[in-house]
């Protein structure tokens, strides 16, 4: 049984481990559940059309029929007393114009801002210009070694010229002059040009030129002050790189939630009044297929003028505090609003549960992709519409009469346990302007229609029904277990014999 929600399984291994392809497994299993077709879709792609599968989905709606008859009733306007054990972050709760600058702190910082900038440009200044002298000074230190190169060279040329000259001249014969130049030029050429050239350079220079080593003197001058002058811009740079550094680095003044609050090993009792028109979502923060960002920023947006539009977290994090800090980071931003952001991070028990559920008038989700999501079908079983996308598994049972649903694009990514993250998929995030509109209509709908929302909640039970209740699923299954029965039967038979005739372990 698989639960997955990207569009390809993973055909490679990394890692030198083979079982990171699925295939190994697939080909060595009779069949295969997933619990949603858009896997099936997927597997079949890979797999072959004829490879035996099936899609059921876990049987979660019996389990919501306390719910349904009091949804039947109910209104979309919550006013609910939540007590827990655990952390709770509420917006209400925080003072977030202490990150909203007054305009004489703005003032402040932005003089702060150009003294520092100007600092920054006077010394890229200076910079640039030593850099522009260091270049002059390279290219005469190159010059003068180009014309000590020439000088040797020519040097050797008339070395080699009187040399030359002054043999012919002691020899007679024509042949005999032949046969000197064959033998100057292997010698020069096959038995080393380069180093007798280069003593015959040096012994001409000392007498007729009058070599100077002063020169050579001279050029290790220049290349000491070059190589100073480097180090000496380099120190610059440094120096600038730490001014970044200490500017980049200045503390912003924030009222931080206490870290040894949050951590804390002693349970903290928090209770908490839910009033208005309630968005939940259970998530788990650090899953990054859960997208929570989208959803609570594009909340904030939408409702940043309406005073009774909550956005409930209902999370499951071991350390909180690093969610807390970006969740605090978001709403920074995003402030003023007028809008609610609570964040829980406790276990609720099933009372508890039963009140957050009474208490939420729409269910919200904004996943790349979802194998199934439990706590969506739960919401939507119990009679709560949802706010939400129909992509992967929740193409099986998110409708329009009983969802807003919002478009998502598709966008390349990773599977989610592959060490390299290579892109090899796809997956689905929310069009941002539409989850937005998605959120106005659907308070607007739940203010202004309450009779059309307590219909769609009625059509959502209806639909899930036939979706993941246990007679749906129970047929489903039968079904699966007919179709490929031969199968299951031949498997069974090959395992059988296979366990005959393996030798006992010593016990």
């Amino acid at each position: 049984m698989i639960a997955w929600e990207y569009s390809t399984i993973p055909t490679e291994s990394w890692a030198n481990n083979e079982q990171d392809d699925w295939r190994i497994a697939f080909d060595n299993s009779a069949a295969v559940i997933a619990i949603s077709s858009y896997t099936i879709d997927v597997l079949k792609e890979t797999m072959g059309a004829d490879y035996p599968s099936a899609a059921i989905p876990c049987p979660v709606w019996d389990n919501m029929e306390r719910f349904r008859a009091r949804q039947d009733t109910a209104t979309p306007l919550k006013d609910i007393r939540l007590d827990f054990d655990g952390v709770l972050i509420d917006s209400y709760a925080m003072n977030l114009k202490v990150y909203v600058p007054s305009e004489e702190e703005l003032k402040e910082r932005y003089r702060r801002d150009d003294e520092q900038m100007l600092g920054l440009q006077e010394t890229h200044r200076r910079l640039r210009d030593r850099e522009k002298e260091l270049k002059k000074e390279w290219a005469h230190i190159n010059a003068y070694r180009e014309y000590l190169r020439g000088e040797q060279v020519e040097a050797v040329r008339h070395a080699k010229y009187n040399l030359f000259q002054q043999t012919l001249d002691s020899r007679g014969s024509l042949k005999s002059r032949l046969g000197l130049l064959f033998y100057l030029t292997r010698t020069f050429f096959a038995d080393g040009l380069i180093a007798l050239g280069l003593r015959s350079a040096e012994r001409t220079l000392q007498g007729g030129l009058g070599y100077d080593r002063a020169n050579l003197e001279q050029l290790d001058w220049f290349s000491d002050v070059y190589e100073e002058n480097y180090k000496r811009a380099s120190a610059d740079e440094g120096l600038v790189d730490k001014e970044m550094d200490a500017y980049l680095a200045q503390d912003t003044e924030e009222d931080d939630v206490a870290e040894e609050d949050l951590e804390s090993d002693s349970v903290i009792s928090n209770s908490v009044q839910l009033k208005g028109y309630i968005y939940t979502a259970i998530i788990n923060p650090y899953d990054g297929r859960k997208n929570w960002q989208d959803m609570v920023v594009a909340f904030c947006w939408a409702f940043k003028d309406t005073e009774d539009a909550t956005l409930v977290l209902k999370v499951s994090a071991r350390h909180v505090v690093q969610f807390a800090d970006e969740l605090v980071f978001h709403l920074q931003r995003l402030a003023p609003f007028k809008c609610r952001v609570i964040a829980i991070d406790a276990y609720l028990d099933e009372d508890a549960y039963d009140k957050l559920l009474e208490g939420t008038t729409y269910y919200v989700n904004t996943s790349y992709g979802e194998g199934q999501s439990i706590p969506l079908c739960e919401a939507l079983s119990a009679g709560i519409p949802a706010v939400t996308s129909n992509h992967t598994a929740m193409r099986d049972y998110v409708f329009e009469d009983a969802c807003f649903i919002f478009k998502s694009n598709a966008q390349l990514t990773h599977w989610q346990h592959d060490a390299r993250k290579a892109f090899r998929c796809l997956h689905f995030r929310p069009d941002w302007l539409d989850l937005v509109k998605a959120y106005r209509d659907s308070y607007d709908t739940a203010k202004n229609a309450p009779d059309t929302y307590v219909a769609m909640g009625a059509r959502a039970a209806i639909h899930l029904k036939g979706h993941c209740s246990l007679p749906a699923v129970k047929a489903q299954f039968s079904s699966f277990l007919d179709q490929y029965r031969d199968i299951f039967h031949h498997q069974t038979t090959h395992d059988a014999v296979t366990l005959a005739h393996e030798p006992r372990k010593a016990e």
